[in-house]
C-alpha cells in the first residue's frame, strides 16, 4: 500500500491513470509557478535514466528558473545552473549551517 507509483521495469502493477493525474497536476501548478521566480533544486538525479535531470534543464532553460544541481557523480549543468559536486546530505547541511549562522 505505501509504494509509491513508480515505473519500474517489467512493471504490470504501474497505475498510468494516477501518472496522468499527477501529471496534469504538475503542470497546473508549473504554469502557475513560472508567474513568478522558481527555483529547482535536483538532488543526485543521474546520467544513466536522465528523467529528473531532462526536467530541470527544460526548466532551466526558461528565463526565470534556476537549476541547482547536486550531485557527486555527474553535477555539471547546461547553461548557468550551479553545480555543487558532492553528496546532497553534506552539502544540504553545510548550506544549513550557513544560512542559521548568518541569519544569528
Amino acid at each position: 500500500m505505501a509504494r509509491p507509483n513508480v515505473l519500474l521495469f517489467g512493471d504490470d502493477a504501474f497505475v498510468r491513470t494516477r501518472r496522468n493525474e499527477q501529471r496534469h497536476g504538475f503542470l497546473r501548478w508549473l504554469a502557475n509557478a513560472l508567474e513568478g521566480r522558481v527555483g529547482v533544486l535536483e538532488l543526485g538525479a543521474g546520467v544513466e535514466l536522465p528523467t529528473v535531470r531532462r526536467t530541470g534543464e527544460e526548466l532551466a532553460a526558461r528565463t526565470n528558473v534556476q537549476l541547482i544541481r547536486i550531485n557527486s557523480l555527474d553535477p555539471q549543468t547546461p547553461g548557468n545552473g550551479v553545480s555543487l559536486p558532492g553528496r546532497a546530505r553534506e552539502i544540504l547541511r553545510t548550506i544549513d549551517d550557513l544560512v542559521v549562522t548568518d541569519c544569528v
